[in-house]
């Protein structure tokens, strides 16, 4: 099949569940890589890839759409800042900006980094957020609806 944001995909090739079109963007300086999933032989739905592209044209607004779901989440529950600040001495980036460990949830949620994007052909967009990738693997997933819309948070890693 043709698409016009993501060209030629096919999913004839492969064996199972795969990565069908794969590309970095870029969201404030930062590279996020964005994977487009799908089960062997699928049949692609042209209106779900096109509501797919619509939300990546416009990445900033998707994100900040996905921070404010963050914070809801970590305002009731914030046991995911708690894991990375009690020991923020083993995260630098947190490190950086809360030495002493003392962060708001605003300030968590601004930085958090989004690391990747997955889009499954069940309608799902999945956003990864990592506080400091570089050493932590622990990941807030934010799984959207094909209009994004949130379906939940959940804890990764």
């Amino acid at each position: 099949m043709q698409h016009p944001y993501f060209g030629d995909l096919d999913t004839s090739d492969q064996d199972g569940t795969d990565v069908i079109w794969e590309r970095d963007l870029e969201l404030a300086g930062q590279p996020v890589d964005v994977a487009l999933w799908a089960n062997e032989n699928q049949v692609l739905d042209p209106a779900q890839l096109d509501a797919f592209a619509l939300l990546l044209e416009d990445l900033p607004e998707l994100d900040a759409k996905a921070r404010g779901f963050l914070t809801v989440e970590l305002n009731e529950d914030d046991d995911f800042i708690a894991y990375h600040t009690d020991e923020v001495e083993n995260f630098p980036a947190l490190a950086a900006i809360a030495p002493d460990g003392e962060i708001s949830i605003d300030e968590f949620v601004r930085a958090l980094r989004l690391c990747n994007i997955g889009l499954w052909c069940d309608g799902t967009v999945v956003m990864d957020y990592q506080i400091d990738p570089d050493h932590s693997d622990q990941i807030l997933a934010v799984k959207l609806d094909m209009q994004g819309g949130l379906k939940e948070v959940a804890w990764e890693s």
